[in-house]
């Protein structure tokens, strides 16, 4: 960085984030959890992150890029600590904050929809699934599937398409059955002609 940059960068500084102190220092004290000081940590912490932003250029607002800084810092302290006070609790209500981790119910309906993918994945036509893992799982190109596979690109896309379109038909009707592909699927009534699935 020149010295032109880092003048222009203190000028910014300067003109912009200095003259939000004394209402970051008001701001930061809805989070004070009752150490004295915190409040003028909050903000220092705050500056320290604003004057080291490369992107401080593009902001076209300091103060509300601020007051995010200082709601994040303040919040990574309260997850951070074992204790926290009921005011710093109430704080964060006040300002919608929501816990964004996913509760113990979405993490257990995700887990039922990756097993069931899982048993669809492996109930699968053999070629439509290695190629399905391949791409999906081990993000390879189409290409170099064809090589790895001794198959034709357009073959591979094929396969690849019929085995989207089976875990997308059993995934939104919610039908799995173990051993086989559901009632009803195209996939089934050419294995009953006696077709290759």
């Amino acid at each position: 960085m020149t010295d032109v940059d880092n003048e222009a960068r203190r000028a910014w500084f300067s003109g912009n984030v200095l003259p939000l102190e004394g209402e970051l220092r008001s701001y930061a004290k809805r989070f004070q959890r009752g150490a004295d000081g915190e409040a003028d940590d909050l903000v220092n912490e705050t500056f320290a992150r604003l004057i080291s932003y490369d992107g401080w250029r593009e902001l076209d607002s300091p103060s509300a890029f601020a007051h995010r800084i200082l709601r994040n810092i303040a919040l990574d302290a309260v997850r951070r600590s074992k204790i926290v006070s009921i005011r710093a609790v109430a704080s964060f209500d006040e300002l919608g904050l929501v816990d964004e981790a996913p509760n113990p119910e979405a993490v257990a309906v995700s887990r039922d929809e990756l097993r069931r993918l899982m048993r669809i994945v492996a109930e699968l036509p053999p070629q439509a699934r290695r190629v399905f893992t391949l791409k999906r799982v081990y993000e390879m190109s189409t290409a170099d599937i064809a090589e790895q596979l001794g198959l034709s690109v357009s073959t591979v896309e094929k396969h690849l398409t019929r085995a989207l379109r089976i875990c997308s038909e059993r995934l939104g009707r919610g039908e799995v059955r173990q051993g086989g592909t559901y009632p009803g699927s195209p996939w089934r009534r050419l294995q009953d002609r006696g077709g290759e699935t």
